[in-house]
Order: structure tokens, then sequence, then C-alpha cells
């Protein structure tokens, strides 16, 4: 979890049952935005308003990409498979994982958001349904951009965090 909060979102996880915490996961940090994938035990997973104050800048997008997934935020909402949620770093939130499933995480550098889509802030707290088409397209894209593709060229890592952009900036508006 240690690199999960370096890399990713800092969080206060805490195992539902006596088993170890365990997570699998693909992380990977481009220029704006950083993301990953993976499989994530039972527990409760806190962004407490002390941690959102001290990592507040960015927006990100939480897709549950396997069983139901419960977002406690400004309201509570069941994520199923395929849904997701886009939430502002300032926003408090707790995730409550009943069994082990995989979901996909990516946060964007809100002042490069902002330029694509200006009023980003107004979309805290929205659920993508998993009918969404530019959703699945944002999953299949991190999900195949992940850490086994080596992006050394300096453009290509430039078009791939802009596709990134475009296709968050695509599933908020459709």
């Amino acid at each position: 979890t240690e690199t999960l909060s370096h890399m990713l979102l800092k969080a206060q996880v805490e195992p539902l049952n006596n088993a170890p915490f365990h997570v699998d996961a693909c992380l990977r940090a481009l220029p704006g935005v950083h993301f990953g994938a993976g499989l994530w035990s039972a527990a409760v997973t806190k962004r407490t308003k002390t941690i959102a104050n001290a990592d507040r800048h960015g927006f990100y997008i939480l897709i549950n990409t396997e069983c139901p997934l419960q977002i406690h935020a400004a309201e509570e909402t069941l994520l199923d498979e395929g849904d997701a949620i886009f939430l502002s770093c300032v926003q408090d939130v707790s995730i409550i994982r009943n069994i082990a499933g995989r979901l996909t995480c990516a946060r964007v550098d809100e002042i490069q958001f902002k330029v694509l889509v200006p009023d980003a802030a107004a979309f805290n707290g929205l659920v993508i349904r998993r009918g969404n088409e530019a959703l699945r397209l944002l999953t299949t894209y991190l999900r195949d951009a992940d850490d086994k593709q080596s992006l050394l060229g300096a453009d290509l890592r430039q078009a791939v965090v802009a596709h990134i952009f475009h296709l968050l900036a695509l599933t908020l508006n459709t």
C-alpha cells in the first residue's frame, strides 16, 4: 500500500478480516497522469479529511472492473462491475470492498486537465455507468498502457497522456 500511496493516491487501508491485505497491481506514472490497475483484497480504503488536505491536487477516476464496490463520498454509491466515479482529490471518501476484486484508477493533474475541462470540479462525485462507450475505451486504454509498455520516446508519452485526458473528458461529457 505504500507504493500505491506514493505513486497514485494517498489512502489508509483497513482489511475487513484477519487475513493479510493483498494487492497485485501494475502502476504507471507519466507527466500529468498516474494510473494503475489490479486486484484488491476485501478492505475499507479511506481518504480522510486529513489525507485529502495533505494530498489535494488533481482529480481521479475510480473504475470498478470486478465485484460490487461501495463508495461513501458526498453520497453513498454502489459501483457495479464496469461502473466508475470521478472525484476531486480534495474529497474525503471511503471505499468498501467486501470481497477481493479488480479496479482501475487514474489520477490527472488538475491544472492540465482544467485546460481541457475547465469545469472539472463540477463533475466531482459523478457516477459513470458501464454503458458509457468512452468509459469502456478509457478502461481498455489504461489497462493496455500499463507498465509493460516501454514508452521510451517523449512524443509517444505525450500522446498517451493526451489520449487519457481526452478519453476522460469524453467519459465525463457523454
